[in-house]
């Protein structure tokens, strides 16, 4: 299979070692760890979104070198932080996910998550749940190559967690992929590949099932004999 991305050196001075990453299309991915792991330094250095050293490439296409419409079909990506930057009407801001007009894929976009009494409304006078919603649709909506998303799931009801679970696994089945930082390892088992991450360093890479006493001792966790997960002792 071809890649769909590839990174070389990836890092961030301080935060996240040199880190070489093939990318699959088509997969949902979890990169999961502790906090201050190193998550969101990953996905911000695959997404050059500060001064991060190596490279990525997508679809054979530098990030680096791309122009901001370029990068917009390539790559997208939805920080962890739900602040609203200026008053800007919800409609407004989802269609700044765009490369090009589209007003059927905001349109669709709008109805999957529910947003209909809230497009006219400004996204900073919107709950911390609601503009979580308006931010990812920001981020779906020019069905870039690849996702980078960062705790996407959190302020988030359990309806809403398992709904976003649901549209980001048919986002993977279009073709592209979707990287997901969470803490919640209850959730591995709804993704193709779990990235472990840990003091700044890439520490694990497979199948959710194949890394579950990897991804219990990273937590200080075990799987309880009735299910879930208690704190090993």
């Amino acid at each position: 299979m071809t890649s769909l991305a590839i990174a070389r050196f990836v890092g961030i001075a301080g935060r996240l070692s040199p880190t070489d990453l093939l990318i699959e299309p088509g997969q949902a991915v979890a990169v999961i760890g502790p906090n201050g792991g190193g998550k969101t330094s990953l996905l911000r250095g695959l997404a050059r979104t500060e001064d991060a050293d190596g490279s990525v490439s997508v679809e054979g296409h530098d990030l680096d070198q791309a122009s901001e419409a370029g990068r917009r079909r390539l790559l997208a990506f939805m920080p962890a932080s739900r602040e609203a930057p200026w008053p800007i009407r919800v409609a407004d801001w989802i269609e700044l996910g765009l490369s090009e007009p589209d007003v059927a894929r905001c349109t669709a976009l709008i109805r999957a998550l529910e947003l209909e009494p809230l497009v006219d409304r400004t996204i900073d006078r919107l709950s911390t749940g609601e503009r979580a919603r308006a931010m990812l649709a920001r981020a779906l909506a020019g069905k870039a190559r690849l996702l980078l998303l960062d705790e996407p799931l959190s302020n988030l009801d359990p309806y809403w967690v398992l709904r976003t679970l649901d549209l980001l696994g048919e986002e993977a089945r279009k073709g592209s992929t979707v990287m997901v930082a969470l803490h919640d390892i209850a959730l591995v088992e709804r993704f193709d590949r779990v990235l472990l991450v840990d003091h700044g360093r890439l520490v694990g890479d497979g199948l959710p099932p194949l890394l579950e006493d990897r991804l219990g001792a990273l937590f200080g966790v075990r799987a309880a004999p009735g299910g879930g997960w208690q704190i090993a002792r």
